[in-house]
C-alpha cells in the first residue's frame, strides 16, 4: 500500500509542473493531518494547540524550512530541491524553547518532527493543490509512503469538522459519498473538486438531503476533494483516486 501510495504520488507530481520550490514560499503552512502506515493522526484540539499550531516555512534564501512551535522549532538546513517536485533534508537543528506543557501536544509535535527526521534517506515529494488566491493544499510523501498534509489557512478547531465528515468509497468509479452527524446543520455546504494540477473540475452545493454525487464527467486519475461550509470554512479535504469504468 505505501508503494503505490508513492507511485501514485510521483505521478501526480509529474503532471503538476507549476508546483516550483517558489511556490512553498507564499504560505506558512498549517498541518491538518498525518498520514503513517495507513493510519490517519489529526493534531490534537485543545487551548494551547490553538494558540501554537503546528507549521511548517519554507526560507528558499537560506535553504531552509521550519517546523514546530510546541515542543520547539526545528530549522531544517541544506535543503536541495531536485526535478520532478521533491526535495532532501539533510541537517536540523532544535530551537531550544518549548511552547507547550500539555503532554499530548508534545508527543504530537515529537511525531511531527520524526515524519521528516525518520525519512531522510529518500527524497520527499510534494504537489500543490488548489488555486494560489484562495485555500490551496501542500501534500509531502516521504520515501516510505507517509504523507504530511498542510493548508494555507487554519482548518476549523471543531473535532466534528476533523473527524466525523467523512468521503467515500476510496478509490471510487461512479458515485462519491458523504456522511456527517444528521444532528449537525451545515447545509448548505460546498463541494469542490480539483485535479492532481489544482484545474477545479466540480463545483457545487450540497444539501442536508444529498448525500452523494455522481462522477461519470471526471476522468480516472488524482483528485482532491474539499467540503467547505457557508462561511468557507474547510470541513474535509480528502485525495481520491477514481477509477477506471
Amino acid at each position: 500500500m505505501k508503494t503505490k501510495l508513492f507511485i501514485l504520488a510521483l505521478i501526480g507530481a509529474c503532471q503538476f509542473a507549476l508546483a516550483q520550490p517558489e511556490l512553498l514560499t507564499d504560505n506558512i503552512w498549517y498541518l491538518e493531518k498525518l498520514i503513517v502506515d495507513d493510519t490517519v493522526y489529526y493534531p490534537p484540539l485543545n487551548d494551547e494547540s490553538s494558540i501554537h499550531p503546528f507549521i511548517l516555512d519554507f526560507d528558499l534564501k537560506e535553504r531552509m524550512m521550519i517546523t514546530g512551535y510546541c515542543r520547539s522549532d526545528v530549522f531544517w538546513t541544506d535543503i536541495v530541491f531536485l526535478e520532478f517536485n521533491r526535495f532532501n533534508v539533510d541537517n536540523y537543528s532544535f530551537f531550544p524553547m518549548t511552547y507547550c506543557s500539555n503532554r499530548e501536544n508534545l508527543e504530537f509535535s515529537n511525531f511531527h518532527i520524526d515524519f521528516f527526521r525518520d525519512n531522510t534517506l529518500l527524497p520527499f515529494t510534494y504537489t500543490l493543490v488548489g488555486p494560489s488566491t484562495d485555500l490551496q493544499q501542500l501534500i509531502i510523501v516521504s520515501g516510505d509512503g507517509s504523507q504530511a498534509i498542510y493548508n494555507s489557512q487554519r482548518l476549523s478547531t471543531s473535532r466534528f469538522e476533523k473527524s466525523t465528515f467523512k468521503i467515500f468509497p476510496n478509490p471510487v468509479r461512479d458515485q462519491l459519498q458523504f456522511e456527517w452527524d444528521a444532528a449537525q446543520t451545515f447545509s448548505p455546504l460546498q463541494l469542490e473538486i480539483y485535479d492532481i494540477s489544482g484545474k477545479l473540475c466540480l463545483k457545487q452545493q450540497l444539501v442536508t438531503e444529498q448525500k452523494s454525487i455522481p462522477l461519470q464527467n471526471l476522468s480516472s486519475g488524482m483528485y482532491i476533494v474539499k467540503v467547505k461550509n457557508q462561511s468557507g470554512v474547510l470541513l474535509a479535504s480528502e485525495k481520491i483516486l477514481v477509477q477506471p469504468r
